[in-house]
């Protein structure tokens, strides 16, 4: 039984100096970690307790005469002074980490405000010349007299100043969705009206490059949806600007389809079809990821930084929806949308426009380039794909179904709040065009003293820049929204605005304005914009 009792004794003894070797190291890292001056005599407090109870130890073994009971209370003493060592540096090491996480997690915070302060610096600073540049060439391009090979230098000036606008678009949308910013609105749209548009601008561009172009719409489609249409626009404007642009000759295919109803819910797909370079099939599963292009010499020979398919998925998957693409190398590649958006009220009687199955390769018949075959020129199929056309129905008038004045109101007032005389004077020569008279304010303490000495309803709407001297923009907005007047509260103030990210957007609203709009210019957005906002009246 003694060698029992003494060694328990011994052994809590010996376990008594491993804990006051580790404990010695545990506060030598502590005091590298921080300079714990005066303090660190707190530090070593406990090794003089587990020195005393290391000699206590030592003399009942050497002196005393230990029993069982007072053997085995020594050596738990020594287990328990162990364990709970390892607890206090299991809970340091956590706390550690812990504290190490935070501090990544507020650089990593402090570095996205520092990056989304410089993307912000950086595209006003290149939205105010390509303002310049784009507003003047639209402008010049409106002369009837111009000169053919003018015009086409002027189209290519235009042609290359959306190109770059779109590659700091992209960039910025990026950094909106890795920042978790980007937001998808929940408004009232025509969906037919916005095909329409995007039409338009594929037509000119196919019949640029020599190519068909194939549109047609499958089945019903309603004549309202609630989702947010200026995102679709840009996902559907993304792939078709990159059908066209990997396509040298052949056909552009555009197919739209509801293909489910369920309540409020409406799922939507779009099909487009190129019989351009396409795609190496073991690239596929790369083409949606950030900076990714199949080689370089379609970077240099194409232009892009391989962003604009990987911010066109991220949006479709905000939108509820799925992207897919098909392709094979030197036949061509079919991509491949499906959005969910919702019903809207203001829905009328579904309009059929094409009755048939979705084909995935529909090849344009052969008419003059760059000609829109669409549901009232149907292309042409093979005899098992064939399409066909049902009466159509009566449409109801444009004025009706919109719930909106059918023209422009003419003779309205604006208020231009432009601190750069170019651009102010850009904007103004764009207002005249579609016979609105325009006031100018340098920066916004003017606007809101001109608004103050005129009178109620003297204005129909102001434009308001953000960044200018004196007074910025948004308090300028505030200020006017705060003054004691009827109209006070209900002006249309629109941001138009370099500043075009997802933080400016929201300080926009919070200031009271009604929408923001970026430059340069978008004249038809922006004239649609003033359309909704102004109220069918002259000014006073």
């Amino acid at each position: 039984m003694n060698w029992l009792i003494y060694g328990m004794v011994y052994l809590g003894s010996a376990l008594m100096i491993f804990n006051i070797y580790s404990y010695v190291q545990y506060a030598r890292r502590l005091q590298e970690k921080k300079d714990w001056g005066k303090e660190r005599l707190y530090l070593h407090i406990p090794i003089i307790l587990l020195v005393l109870f290391l000699l206590g130890y030592l003399a009942v073994g050497i002196f005393g005469k230990p029993d069982l009971i007072i053997s085995g209370i020594l050596f738990g003493g020594s287990i328990f002074v162990f364990i709970i060592f390892q607890l206090i540096q299991f809970i340091t090491q956590r706390v550690q980490e812990n504290e190490h996480l935070e501090a990544e997690l507020k650089a990593a915070e402090e570095s996205t405000k520092t990056k989304n302060a410089l993307l912000s610096s950086i595209s006003h600073e290149m939205r105010t010349p390509m303002n310049a540049i784009i507003g003047l060439d639209f402008i010049a391009r409106q002369r009837q007299d111009l000169h053919p090979e003018t015009r086409r230098q002027l189209e290519k000036i235009d042609e290359s100043a959306r190109h770059l606008m779109a590659l700091i678009d992209n960039i910025l949308d990026m950094s909106d969705i890795d920042s978790g910013h980007i937001v998808i609105k929940q408004d009232t749209f025509s969906l037919t009206d916005l095909l329409e548009n995007i039409n338009v601008i594929l037509r000119g561009q196919c019949i640029a490059k020599d190519l068909y172009y194939s549109y047609s719409v499958i089945g019903t489609l309603d004549d309202f949806y609630v989702g947010d249409q200026g995102k679709l626009r840009q996902v559907l404007l993304s792939l078709l600007d990159n059908a066209i642009k990997f396509t040298e000759s052949g056909t552009i295919t555009f197919l739209t389809e509801q293909i489910e109803s369920a309540g409020n819910s409406r799922t939507l797909r779009f099909i487009i079809n190129d019989t351009g370079n396409g795609i190496n099939p073991k690239f596929l599963p790369k083409i949606f990821d950030k900076f990714t292009q199949e080689d370089t010499t379609s970077t240099d020979r194409y232009g892009g930084i391989g962003l604009s398919l990987a911010v066109t998925k991220n949006i479709v998957e905000l939108m509820d929806g799925t992207i897919n693409a098909a392709s094979d190398k030197g036949i061509g590649s079919t991509f491949t949308v499906t959005v969910k958006l919702g019903a809207s009220d203001r829905k009328t009687s579904p309009r059929t426009q094409m009755q048939a199955h979705p084909p995935i390769n529909v090849f344009a018949e052969k008419k003059p380039k760059g000609e829109i075959i669409s549901a009232d020129a149907s292309p042409a199929l093979e005899p098992e794909a064939a399409i066909e056309i049902p009466d159509a129905e009566p449409e109801e008038p444009e004025q009706e179904k919109e719930n909106i004045p059918a023209e422009q109101p003419k003779g309205n007032r604006i208020l231009i709040v432009e601190d750069v005389d170019l651009n102010a004077e850009i904007l103004a020569d764009l207002l005249e065009m579609e016979d609105f008279s325009s006031e100018r304010a340098e920066n916004g303490e003017i606007a809101v003293n001109m608004f103050k000495d005129n009178p109620t309803n003297y204005y129909d709407a102001i434009l308001m820049d953000l960044r200018m001297p004196v007074m910025d923009g948004l308090n300028a907005a505030r200020n006017i929204r705060a003054l004691d007047r009827p109209d006070a509260s209900s002006i249309p103030i629109i941001a138009l605005t370099a500043n075009a990210s997802f933080d400016d957007r929201q300080n926009v609203i919070e200031a009271g304005m009604n929408s923001h709009l970026s430059k340069p210019i978008d004249s038809d957005l922006l004239f649609e914009t003033l359309k909704k906002l102004i109220p069918d009246r002259k000014t006073v």
